[in-house]
């Protein structure tokens, strides 16, 4: 079951982050090919490598595969209209770099709540499956609150309830980690902390769900105020 469920966590962890590379690439390049299986197919392989190379538990080939297959995709499957491929290379390498460094304030953040709480008897698939989740969470979080609205360069505020609404999903997924160390503090397992987990994943996808439709929505306001 641990083993399964540190599947399913980092699978979470390559479709959230694919999502959101393949998100900043459409709304920032021209697509090099009408037929929209052939990106499903790109993303659905870049999920299942990364996922591959997560599992290995190597921090560095997991960054590395991630570059690679980033600069693969904005090379072959998208374009600008002027000569600028290494610069749209560079702008997704960095985007993967900037999402590390999202993912590793979560992980440092989590280790900090656990040390507070003086929680320390964690086995490691636990703690691995913990601090991808949770880091996630960070991730989306600081991505479409701060990074996204650097990159399209937006001065229109968002609304309080889109605000209200991270920090609740935030919260929520906070309170669900405390259980589930609490109850692994002593060794124990139980259904309740696969439950539990299987929480923190689903705030995981409708927060992700949320904040991009409410990115696009936003989006399409401003462009109706644009004419």
């Amino acid at each position: 079951m641990d083993r399964i469920l540190l599947i399913l966590c980092n699978g979470l962890s390559c479709f959230i982050i694919s999502i959101i590379l393949f998100q900043f690439m459409n709304g920032k390049y021209k697509r090099s090919f009408h037929k929209k299986y052939i990106y499903i197919i790109a993303e659905i392989i870049m999920v299942v490598s990364t996922l591959c190379t997560n599992l290995i538990n190597n921090a560095m080939l997991n960054l590395l595969t991630w570059c690679v297959l980033t600069g693969a995709v904005a090379y072959f499957l998208y374009y600008e209209d002027a000569d600028k491929l290494f610069r749209r290379i560079l702008e997704c390498e960095a985007l993967v770099l900037c999402m590390s460094v999202c993912e590793s304030l979560g992980v440092i953040l989590l280790h900090w709540i656990l040390q507070q709480a003086n929680i320390k008897n964690i086995d490691d698939i636990m703690m691995c499956c913990l601090e991808v989740t949770f880091s996630k969470i960070i991730l989306i979080f600081l991505y479409y609150t701060f990074i996204n609205r650097f990159i399209k360069k937006c001065n229109v505020p968002y609304s309080k309830t889109r605000y209200i609404i991270y920090g609740i999903m935030l919260a929520y997924s906070l309170i669900n980690m405390i259980v589930i160390v609490e109850s692994f503090s002593d060794g124990q397992k139980s259904y309740l902390c696969t439950v539990n987990m299987g929480c923190i994943v689903m705030a995981d996808l409708y927060l992700l769900y949320f904040v991009k439709i409410a990115d696009e929505k936003n989006d399409y306001e401003n462009q109706v105020k644009a004419l």
